[in-house]
């Protein structure tokens, strides 16, 4: 039995995002040259930035999109409106724009924009590679590697080294990026042996995703400032990129035999993916509403489970371009208090924590529903898509349910389209009894980081557990009360009947 789609029709979701991109570029680009000004900006700055955008008018449509349609173009383009727009009032930017120029509220964050305002000069050295054509910058610009030139999947750095060296940045030859280290200048070309001793030029590694190609750039984030950027610590991260490319590959190819509509959407939108060693770093797999279509996800060795986590992370993103096109909750709840328990965390989460796990745990559920009724499927594995069935089944009537709670932190919109969801939870768990499939009596199963598939047993007498056991002792571990009982005798009624 099929579980239809309940999603909107196929469609690239960084279109409205690019061109509002690019309108933002035109819009700073005016202000900087307008009397409103801040006199902090020099006039240098201000002219470097309007011949930049001249520059960029005179590639070639293909060369500026490939560069334009980059998460690091939109952060870019968001963070220098944002803290321009608040500069011209003679205010300080918000909370988000001051994480990302790298400093903290009260400090001067004055010359810190100057410098990222620079950074444009990154997005035209991509735009020249990608024509083949010259592009300068007088005076560089001061880098610190390892960096990459956005889109491109080129990475400068020392070599299998992520050790900081500072450079300058002067642009491209159209085929080579030419830097300076101390008073030596470079030409590095990826595709020749003439990489330097002292920095390297190189490729990262590419996902085919059907006509379209994903970079696997853990450099991709290095405009950033948060701790995200903790994944980047380690030496031979490309290397690691390199190592894990296999499994995701393989975990592509699963989403488009058993999500093909996921697929069809996932390849036009989805333009970098971080792998990471899931012990790195604090995080485990991160989406960001800065940089759509980016997510960094923790390397699993079984391809099915890493299918999860990417069709998992791609609809955190898509869910952050629906709210952009028509705000979903009401502005003052988006930073409300962690009050809500959810099955999925340790941790109590606030409504857009849960809100968002409604809407992509939906997608996963019908993953899993097609993969288990592959009739070729091994016996390990049906198991397992039989307990995520089960498990993702009730952690959805719950996620339900603890939306409903703050139903009025909802916008109209964002109100039609919980509804919906609501429905389409309904629909998923009665398809669990039509698949046979009783949380109560169907043992529990979880998957290690290297892929193998063990049974949950009790930590007490090591008796095998059932799902409904461990979706109850989580509510009974983590759901303060009066909701703990309210929650319990939700999953009791839906499991016991």
């Amino acid at each position: 039995m099929t579980i239809a789609a309940r999603s909107l029709p196929a469609q690239r979701l960084d279109d409205g995002r690019a061109s509002k991109a690019a309108a933002a570029l035109s819009a700073i680009d005016v202000f900087l040259r307008s009397n409103q000004t801040p006199s902090f900006i020099e006039s240098s700055v201000r002219d470097e930035f309007h011949y930049n955008i001249g520059f960029l008018k005179s590639v070639s449509p293909q060369a500026f999109t490939r560069a334009w349609r980059t998460p690091l173009a939109y952060l870019f383009s968001r963070v220098c409106y944002e803290s321009l727009h608040a500069a011209g009032r003679a205010k300080t930017p918000n909370d988000a724009a001051l994480e990302h120029l790298g400093v903290q509220y009260g400090e001067d964050w004055q010359p810190a924009l100057v410098k990222f305002l620079r950074k444009l000069n990154l997005f035209c050295t991509a735009a020249a590679l990608n024509d083949g054509v010259k592009f300068s910058i007088s005076p560089g610009l001061h880098c610190e590697t390892p960096f990459t030139i956005p889109s491109t999947g080129l990475t400068i750095a020392k070599e299998n080294s992520s050790e900081v060296q500072a450079c300058t940045l002067f642009g491209t030859d159209g085929r080579s990026v030419l830097l300076q280290v101390g008073s030596k200048n470079l030409s590095l070309d990826p595709e020749s042996s003439s990489n330097d001793s002292t920095l390297c030029c190189s490729r990262c590694p590419k996902l085919d995703a059907g006509e379209q190609q994903i970079l696997m750039q853990p450099y991709e984030i290095s405009l950033l400032r948060t701790e995200n950027s903790a994944v980047l610590t380690p030496d031979n991260i490309l290397d690691f990129q390199r190592n894990s490319r296999q499994i995701f590959q393989a975990a592509l190819q699963v989403i488009q035999i058993y999500a093909p509509e996921i697929f069809a959407e996932l390849k036009d939108n989805l333009q970098v993916i971080i792998a990471k060693p899931r012990e790195l770093g604090g995080i485990t797999n991160v989406s960001d509403s800065h940089l759509p279509g980016l997510m960094i996800a923790s390397l699993l060795a079984e391809p099915y489970e890493l299918a999860d986590t990417i069709i998992h992370e791609y609809y955190h993103n898509r869910l952050f371009y629906l709210d952009e096109l028509e705000p979903l909750l009401i502005k003052s709840d988006n930073g409300s208090s962690a009050d809500l328990y959810s099955p999925a965390r340790d941790d109590l989460r606030p409504i857009l924590g849960v809100w968002h796990a409604l809407y992509v745990y939906l997608p996963v559920f019908r993953y899993w529903a097609a993969v288990y009724e592959d009739e070729h499927l091994s016996d390990h594995l049906k198991s397992y898509a039989a307990d995520r069935l089960a498990r993702f089944g009730l952690h959805l009537k719950i996620f339900d349910a603890q939306v409903d709670l703050k139903h009025e932190a909802f916008t109209e919109a964002g109100d039609k389209l919980r509804r919906k969801l609501h429905l389409e939870v309904e629909e998923c768990f009665s398809h669990l009894a039509a698949m046979n499939i009783h949380p109560s009596a169907l043992p529990a199963f979880e998957c290690d980081d290297d892929g193998s598939i063990r049974p949950v047993t009790a930590s007490s007498d090591g008796r095998h557990l059932n799902v409904f056991e461990v979706v109850n002792h989580h509510i009974v571990s983590h759901c303060p009360e009066p909701r703990r009982t309210e929650l319990l005798s939700m999953i009791e009624a839906n499991c016991l009947h």
